[in-house]
């Protein structure tokens, strides 16, 4: 079994594949020195189930601590590890979600296809490649990033968040639902813009929403998309995947 892990800026998440299934996932909050052990509780896992650990991280400091008292065998990501060709200045900038991202998008759709991988989190981060050539992205606010900066710039605003299944109202009749709707269809515009902009310019292009909201912006974008929550942590497996077995890339199995 491999354990994938992407620490973000907001949560932490792992999952276990095997046999290219994903098998467990986990999602939690703050880091800390007993992070690993309390993963494999909380994953029914001891460190000897496991072949080896693949990991990303938005704080590189925590590399020297992750699994500092563990002899699992683990790596991290870089951009060597993929055959894509990388246009972003300098390249070692270029986060290391956003560079699963682009693994988990070459195995899945190799290097002569056209591709848009767009992943909502903390920020919401778009990534284009054509033909295997990363031509750069776009960044912008989550949507609790929009919640905050609304609350903080305002003396009158109250503070809000949004869940997942939440439904909401193109006009709603309170603040809070007036902010709720105007940051979630801000979104939703924003993500079909872009997506109408790659499609005006290069025609036919394989479109991936990943992130803790991808699911819930499916329906609202009326765009062709293809939903993996998990497509970091699927980039993670691909990568070590690649770098074992050159030869023959493989990819995740359908579990959702």
């Amino acid at each position: 079994m491999r354990l994938c892990i992407d620490v973000g800026s907001t949560f932490l998440k792992a999952a276990v594949f095997e046999g290219g299934q994903r098998k467990k996932s986990y999602r939690g909050g703050v880091f800390s020195h007993s992070f690993f052990s309390e993963l494999c509780s909380e994953m029914q896992l001891t460190p000897e189930d496991l072949e080896d650990v693949v990991f990303c991280s938005v704080h590189p400091q925590w590399y020297s601590e992750l699994f500092f008292d563990r002899k699992v065998v683990r790596t991290r990501i870089s951009p060597d590890q993929t055959k894509l060709q990388l246009k972003y200045c300098p390249v070692s900038s270029l986060g290391e979600d956003r560079l699963a991202l682009l693994m988990a998008g070459e195995a899945r759709f190799g290097l002569e296809e056209n591709f848009i991988l767009i992943d909502i989190g903390t920020c919401i981060t778009y990534d284009f490649v054509s033909k295997g050539s990363h031509m750069g992205g776009r960044i912008s606010p989550g949507i609790d990033a929009r919640f905050r900066a609304m609350t903080h710039v305002s003396g009158q605003l109250p503070s809000v968040t949004f869940e997942k299944k939440e439904g909401v109202c193109t006009f709603e009749q309170s603040t809070s639902g007036c902010m709720k709707s105007g940051v979630f269809y801000g979104v939703v515009g924003e993500i079909r813009d872009v997506i109408d902009q790659v499609l005006n310019i290069h025609g036919a292009v394989q479109c991936v929403l990943s992130g803790t909201f991808a699911q819930r912006m499916e329906m609202d974008l009326e765009r062709s998309v293809w939903v993996r929550p998990h497509f970091v942590l699927e980039g993670l497996y691909a990568m070590r995947v690649g770098k074992q077995k050159s030869t023959s890339r493989q990819y995740i199995k359908n579990s959702e």
